[in-house]
Order: structure tokens, then C-alpha cells, then sequence
């Protein structure tokens, strides 16, 4: 009874709210498939999957998965180690002598959107599925901590997921064997460093997945009615592949609060641990660019329809400049070269490229950026790599090469204005030293058929092959190595046909958003080292056939291998000072070239309390209040 009329109060209250302040109703507006205030927000691109594993290719991506998915541990606004998921860590056998280590990691109480327990083995799955041999992810080191991890991997010793040295005991419990050192001069096995690994489980990659779709659908991480969250928010309302192929609508995400979320439902009330009831993300509208949609989602904000704005179009950055909230974000505006491409493949061409740019010109340009020296976010090591340009050095060094002209694209993701004014910068410093440049945008393509709607993202497919040409296939179109269709059914003789749009030209340069994904810079220097890439191994060879996968560049350098390898064997001082020549050689090399870091700079309307702020400017809303804030669905019984 005391619930009925709570219910009844809570209605007169938020009718009265809602018709006594008619500001509120047009901030927070509702519509007719969602019964509680929706925060307007605005974001600059459309993220091409809700995989935690490769999402972060997409520097967009960062502000929706920190709000649909949560690890064991996360990064706080001044980049400590909080607790997530994870209620308490123990060690239960630590033993130089035998060179056994092994923690436990008992979860909180949490559950997914659809009420499903969030459990040990899902974290295992998410990590087994990281480190699968047929992956293709530079994430994967992240966890070569964990015994057998780097060796299920690499694919040796015959090793398999089940030997992977993290297993779930029970619902609730991690059990986690970890990688001993070397043996000293009295057999004693060096201790892992355990701080620096459970850094490390603070990455967003990190975080738990269900199996029961993943193993079933190629597809699960495009549409809401396949992707569940374990976060404070849940995608209640998205479908990619329809948005795309042949929707007119504009493009939206809706997310709502996940009301499983830590909470018990018996003695919580719904809004204790996230206290909005949802996000609505207009991303664009269909048929408008990029540069106009961002546009249009400003002079809301101006007029009190929009509450969050994380993108600005660059025509009007200068002039936000002091009204936004900045924040240091974890993303390195990168040019991968394609070291195979002969025209590039000499070093000292590369090195002459980089110095062409004035890097403090363009970060001017851009507004929200900083010059990069280094791919390593925050990195205090002395590179060679210059904020300014010389041009005379870098026609010495390319008359030294004997390279002075030739011919190469730039390839950008399409729609990403900050990436083509980026190219557009480099064209006319490089075109400057004689080359001809070109630069080539790739998007999405959606087709339909066989009875299939599909999406591919033809910009991250071209990244991850290596610079070479990519075709895309669904589960009915098969083509060989070199682009010819093969049958779908040997016996019927069916033909499948491969049409040229879902084709991508490989790379010269590729523009990437480089994410460091924790904050040792072990992480993002060793995936350079072809016994760290994370590419993906071909199963169908003989095992004693495997080799090392190069990384997206074709970068191999025996003296940079050797220092990875020898990094991943220390720690304390003496791992850093190895990390530190590696990433002066790499710099040196340049088969990645660091150009800008990005600034989060974000528009948050005074209307909305309790924003803030996590580290590398990732968004928090779970305590966000709006003014008069009544939630339909927060009725506590009284006492």
C-alpha cells in the first residue's frame, strides 16, 4: 500500500514539476517510447561496433563504452587505481621458490541489463577470446602477465585456452596465475610485479562479455538487441546495420540506465548508484555532414537542447575556446607507413617526412591538440621527432636516400574532419619536398545480400590487413586469397559473386587514432615488436611453420625485438630505462609517426550537476542530476 501511494505522490510530483517549469521539459524532454528525463548529448561520430576488443580504434568510441561496460579495476580523474567490479584481491600462493604466484578476485554483486549475473568465467571468456591465435588485436599484451598467456598466443607448445592461467572459481571469485621472473643466483623465481598488473586490468579493454551471443553471431556488437552492458548504462535503443543501409531517421543512440547495476533490489532504491535515467545521443542526422551536424548540435546547446556537446566542428573551436571543459585524453593522432611500400620503406625517408611538418602550426589549427613527440601519451623521453618543421634537413635526408619524388596516399576515415584537415596539412608540406599525395577516405559500406544486411567498416579492415588489399565477406560470400569467389555449396556449385565496393585499396600512410589502453607505455611500444604485435596467426599452417606476426606496418628491427623482449623480462628501474631506449629507437625509425594528442574539450549546460571526469577525460554521468529531477522509477517504500 505504502508502495501504491509512494507511486501515486511521485506522479502528482514530477505532472507538477513538469508543468510548473516549462525550461525543464524542454531540457529534458520526453518522447513517447521513454518515460524519464533524457540527457541531450551530441558526439562526433558514429562508432562502428560496441566491441570492447576493437572499439577502441575509435577515439569517439571512449564516451559511450565507459558508460556501457565496467572492468574489475578503472582510472580516476588523476589516473589512481579504483576499484570496479572488484570487492577484494588476496594473494593465495606466493612462492619464490617454486615460481608459483597466484591472486584471487572476488567480484561485487553486479548484474547486466538483462538481469543475468555478472560472473568470473565472463571475465575469462573476454580474455580468452583476447589472446585466441586467430585474434587480431595489439591489446592482447595486456595480459601476458597471466601464465601461458603470451604462449596460447603465439600458439606454442600445443597450449590451448584451457591452460590459460586465469580461471573462475565458483560465480564470483578470479583465480589468477601469474608469469614468475627469472631464477637468481640461488634459484629463487623473480615475484611478478603485481601493481603494474593490476594497472593494467584497470584498461577499458578489460572488461567482462557474454558468450551466448558472441560464439553465435558474427554481428552481435552492431545492434541493441544483441549487445548487453554490465555498466551503469545499458543500449537500449541503436541499431547500426539498419541506421546505415537504409534508414532515413537520424542517427541516435539511446542509452538508459541500467537498474542492475550493483544494486540489490530488495533494500536499494533504483537510482542509488546511477542517478540519471538515460542519454540520448543524437549523433547526426541522416544526409548532413559531419561539419553541419556538429554545427546544428551547438546552436541547440545555445538554445537549451542539448546539455553535453563532446565534439566542436573545427570552424568554431577558436571560438569555444575558453567556454569548454578540457581534459588530457589517452589518444595519439598517428601515421602508420607501410614499410613495405618501397618508397617508404627506407627509414631516413620517413624521418625526412615527419620533419617536414610544423606540428605547433597545425595544433594551432586544430585548437583542442598538443604536439606528440612520441607515441606514448605523456612520455618525458627525448626524441627526435620535432614540434617544428625542418625542411632543409628533411631534403638533405631524402637526397642522402636517393628518394625525391614518387607517389602515395594518405588514407583518413571519412566523415572525420580533424583527420582530413590533418592530411591536407601533411599533402602540402610533403607535395613541398616533391612527392605526389593523395589522399583516399574510407567509411562504411552497407550492402544487402543473399537475404544478409551487412556493415563494414572498410577504414579499421584496411588498418588491421596489414596495408594490403582487404575484401569483405558475410557468412554467405567466400572469396580465396587473391579476391576469387569460391562456391558457398561444393555440391549445388553455387557461385558468389564479390562486388567491387566491398573492396579496400591497402595503404602507403594511414592516419590512426592511437589509444594507449593502460598507462605502462609497455603496452603501446611492444605491439611494434613482431613477437608482441597481437596479429592474428594462420591456424591452417603446420605448427612448426608459425612465424611472428609483423605488426600493421611491416616494421621488423632485430635491436627494437631485442629490447621489447628484454623489457618484458625486468621490472622497476631497470624495465623502464629498456622502455625508454625503445621508444627512442622507434622514434627514431619511424615506421609510426606521432603527429597531435587530443584534448577532450566538451560543452556541459549549468543545468547538469555532477559531471565529472575520469582519466583521459572519459565521461562520467552516473551521479548527474538535472534541476527539479523527479525519477519515475525511484520509489523507495517508507518507513
Amino acid at each position: 500500500m505504502k508502495r501504491i501511494l509512494a507511486l501515486i505522490l511521485s506522479a502528482i510530483m514530477l505532472l507538477g514539476s513538469l508543468c510548473s517549469c516549462a525550461a525543464y521539459y524542454s531540457l529534458f524532454g520526453y518522447d513517447e517510447d521513454y518515460t524519464g528525463p533524457m540527457i541531450q548529448a551530441y558526439l562526433s561520430d558514429l562508432p562502428t561496433t560496441f566491441d570492447p576488443m576493437y572499439a577502441y580504434l575509435d577515439d569517439s568510441a571512449t564516451y559511450i563504452m565507459s558508460l556501457l561496460y565496467e572492468g574489475l579495476y578503472k582510472y580516476d580523474a588523476n589516473g589512481k587505481v579504483v576499484k570496479g567490479l572488484a570487492e577484494s584481491m588476496k594473494k593465495t600462493l606466493w612462492d619464490a621458490e617454486t615460481g608459483e604466484f597466484e591472486i584471487e578476485i572476488t567480484l561485487k554483486y553486479s548484474r547486466w541489463n538483462d538481469q543475468a549475473t555478472v560472473t568470473a568465467d565472463q571475465f575469462v571468456y573476454a580474455w580468452q577470446r583476447l589472446i585466441d591465435p586467430a585474434a587480431n588485436n595489439a591489446s592482447a599484451v595486456l595480459l601476458y602477465q597471466i601464465k601461458n598467456a603470451r604462449k596460447i598466443k603465439d600458439a606454442r607448445d600445443d597450449l590451448t585456452k584451457y591452460d590459460f592461467g586465469a580461471t573462475a572459481v565458483g560465480t564470483d571469485i578470479l583465480r589468477i596465475q601469474l608469469e614468475p621472473g627469472a631464477q637468481d643466483e640461488n634459484g629463487l623465481y623473480g615475484e611478478p610485479d603485481l601493481d603494474a598488473f593490476i594497472n593494467n586490468l584497470a584498461s577499458p579493454v578489460l572488461v567482462p562479455l557474454r558468450s551466448e551471443a558472441i560464439s553465435k553471431l558474427t554481428d552481435w556488437a552492431s545492434s541493441n538487441a544483441t549487445v548487453v552492458s554490465n555498466g551503469p548504462f545499458y543500449l537500449k535503443s541503436f541499431n547500426y546495420k539498419e541506421i546505415t543501409a537504409s534508414s532515413s531517421e537520424s542517427r541516435i543512440i539511446r542509452l538508459e540506465r541500467n537498474k542492475y547495476y550493483l544494486r540489490n533490489d530488495e533494500t536499494d532504491p533504483v537510482d542509488k548508484y546511477v542517478k540519471p535515467y538515460g542519454i540520448t545521443i543524437n549523433l547526426q542526422t541522416a544526409g548532413t555532414d559531419y561539419k553541419n551536424a556538429a554545427a546544428m548540435a551547438i546552436a541547440e546547446y545555445g538554445e537549451g537542447a542539448r546539455e553535453f556537446i563532446s565534439y566542436l566542428p573545427l570552424d568554431q573551436r577558436a571560438e569555444y575556446a575558453d567556454a569548454v571543459k578540457r581534459t588530457e585524453s589517452l589518444f595519439t593522432h598517428t601515421y602508420y607507413f607501410n614499410t613495405n611500400n618501397p618508397l617508404l620503406k627506407d627509414a631516413r625517408v620517413r624521418q625526412a617526412l615527419s620533419l617536414a611538418i610544423d606540428r605547433s602550426a597545425l595544433v594551432k589549427e586544430l585548437v583542442f591538440a598538443k604536439e606528440a613527440t612520441s607515441i606514448v601519451n605523456g612520455s618525458a623521453t627525448a626524441t627526435d621527432v620535432k614540434t617544428t618543421a625542418d625542411t632543409a634537413k628533411a631534403q638533405a635526408l631524402l637526397k642522402e636516400a636517393g628518394v625525391t619524388s614518387g607517389s602515395f596516399n594518405i588514407t583518413v576515415k571519412q566523415g572525420d574532419e580533424v583527420s582530413l584537415k590533418t592530411a591536407e596539412f601533411c599533402k602540402t608540406a610533403w607535395e613541398k619536398l616533391g612527392f605526389t599525395v593523395t589522399i583516399n577516405e574510407l567509411g562504411a559500406v552497407a550492402y544487402s545480400e543473399n537475404y544478409y544486411d551487412g556493415v563494414h567498416d572498410m577504414f579499421n579492415e584496411c588498418f588491421k590487413a596489414n596495408g594490403e588489399e582487404v575484401v569483405f565477406i558475410n557468412e554467405y560470400q567466400q572469396v580465396d586469397k587473391d579476391g576469387n569467389p569460391v562456391f558457398q555449396d561444393e555440391e549445388k556449385k553455387i557461385p558468389v559473386m564479390v562486388r567491387e565496393e566491398h573492396k579496400a585499396d591497402g595503404f602507403d600512410i594511414i592516419a590512426i587514432d592511437l589509444y594507449q589502453a593502460a598507462q605502462d607505455p609497455f603496452t603501446v611500444l611492444a605491439p611494434f615488436s613482431k613477437y608482441f604485435s597481437g596479429g592474428a596467426t594462420d591456424l591452417s599452417q603446420a605448427i612448426d611453420e608459425y612465424k611472428p606476426i609483423l605488426p600493421t606496418t611491416g616494421y621488423d628491427s632485430d635491436a627494437y625485438n631485442t629490447l621489447i623482449e628484454e623489457a618484458y623480462a625486468l621490472s622497476g628501474e631497470e624495465r623502464s630505462a629498456k622502455l625508454a631506449e625503445a621508444e627512442k629507437l622507434l622514434m627514431q625509425d619511424l615506421p609510426v609517426m606521432p603527429v597531435f594528442t587530443f584534448e577532450n574539450a566538451v560543452l556541459c549546460s549549468s543545468a547538469l550537476k555532477k559531471v565529472s571526469y575520469g582519466y583521459g577525460g572519459v565521461v562520467n554521468f552516473k551521479a548527474t542530476k538535472y534541476p527539479d529531477y523527479v525519477d519515475p522509477e525511484a520509489i523507495v517504500d517508507e518507513e
